[in-house]
């Protein structure tokens, strides 16, 4: 017997899977008995659950006609297709963005169901809408902002998803299209690596279409030109990016877009590239960070060590804020570079940084590159530049015992 609780205004919930005799449609009528007044609601599944959205658009699109109250709505990145926009956009919908399961970058549904996006939207669509994170093809998604009925004006986040591999021409077109249509973004995230799971090799051709993978060494390597057009978003706090090969940028480039982007809270440069390559961008590029962006609170890179030219520029550095978090994936570090990149990040970073998102390369790491080996030349960075911070907090605290 279900109880209904009018004080319960938020829910994360598991899709259950298909063919167990508890559908999709009876979990969200349950929901809507349950909390009437739900303001947010999570769905997420496991990709082995056998979920697609095209079984279940209608439950889940109509799902604000029935909560009156619901703003924020999280889906599985393949659940929004085209049906589910439609039904959506009629609603006072605030946010839709993508569920995650801990410690995954996939989640539930089938590619396919959202490999062409075509939403026929009527006049008045998304009255209210501001954030949106969307999967499919890059083409399809600049149709869809360009829309004379997509409010595409309004959106302040925005995250988009590939649904496979993409042209450094296409993903260039499609930031030149969004920044027109979206200029007032203020956090951004271009999420171009393939899932853990990409779809199934015994599909069929036909079936496969519009979401073919590439090797991540096919991938062509996004440029400064590829982002270029986000510098025209002054109100810009957050620039994330993702993508299987290193971004072939140098420290020039981070300058020139941190001297655009003086408001930047948050800067995720592909830290985790799938593929490792030669790039051209180094620690240096913390310090134009640092110095540019007062506001910084996040910084990832793929970045290499100093080099000797660059190393009497880094003696003098603006620092990073109290409680600054870096997670720096970084190329392979000779032991002769240890003291001198140990020296800078100790200068750069304040007393109290999170440094426990710095992790090692991927040269240095397990295939995925997210462990440190003990042995690594940058966990001994990590570990004298930690000791390097305490030893100044001390002796600060030494100097100014009341401060």
């Amino acid at each position: 017997m279900l109880f209904s609780s009018p004080l319960l205004t938020s829910i994360n919930t598991i899709i259950p899977p298909e063919n167990n005799g508890y559908s999709v449609s009876d979990l969200l009528n349950d929901i809507v008995a349950i909390a009437p007044s739900l303001t947010s609601l999570s769905l997420v599944a496991s990709q082995r659950a056998g979920n697609r959205a095209t079984n279940h658009e209608d439950a889940i699109g109509t799902l604000p006609q029935r909560l009156e109250r619901l703003a924020i709505l999280k889906l599985p990145p393949y659940f929004l297709t085209s049906t589910v926009l439609e039904l959506l956009s009629e609603s006072q919908i605030v946010a839709i963005e993508f569920s995650e399961l801990p410690g995954s970058v996939d989640n539930a549904g089938d590619p396919r169901d959202v490999s062409f996006l075509r939403p026929d939207f009527q006049h008045g669509a998304f009255p209210a809408l501001r954030r949106l994170s969307i999967c499919g093809r890059l083409p399809d998604l600049s149709v869809l902002l360009s829309d004379i009925f997509f409010p595409a004006e309004n959106l302040v986040d925005i995250v988009v998803r590939s649904v496979r591999s993409e042209s450094e021409t296409d993903t260039r077109l499609f930031v030149k299209d969004m920044v027109k249509r979206c200029f007032r973004l203020t956090s951004v995230f271009l999420l171009m690596t393939r899932p853990l799971e990409p779809l199934a090799e015994w599909c069929d051709e036909d079936e496969l279409e519009g979401v073919v993978w590439l090797e991540d060494w096919a991938n062509e390597p996004l440029t400064m030109e590829t982002i270029r057009p986000l510098t025209t978003l002054r109100d810009m706090q957050r620039v994330s990016i993702a993508h299987a090969r290193p971004l072939n940028i140098c420290n020039d480039d981070v300058h020139f877009l941190c001297s655009r982007l003086s408001g930047l809270r948050r800067l995720i440069l592909n830290p985790v590239p799938r593929f490792k390559a030669t790039c051209d961008l180094t620690l240096l590029s913390m310090a134009h960070v640092s110095s540019l962006c007062p506001r910084i609170r996040h910084l990832a890179l793929y970045a290499y060590p100093p080099t000797l030219q660059e190393q009497n520029y880094l003696k003098t550095v603006t620092h990073f804020p109290t409680g600054m978090q870096l997670q720096l994936h970084a190329s392979p570090l000779q032991v002769d570079e240890q003291k001198e990149v140990a020296l800078f990040l100790s200068r750069i970073l304040r007393p109290g940084a999170n440094f426990r998102y710095i992790i090692a390369p991927m040269a240095d790491a397990d295939a995925r590159g997210y462990a440190v080996k003990t042995t690594s030349p940058w966990a001994w960075v990590i570990d004298r530049v930690s000791l390097m911070l305490e030893a100044r907090e001390e002796e600060r605290s030494f100097v100014c015992p009341h401060s």
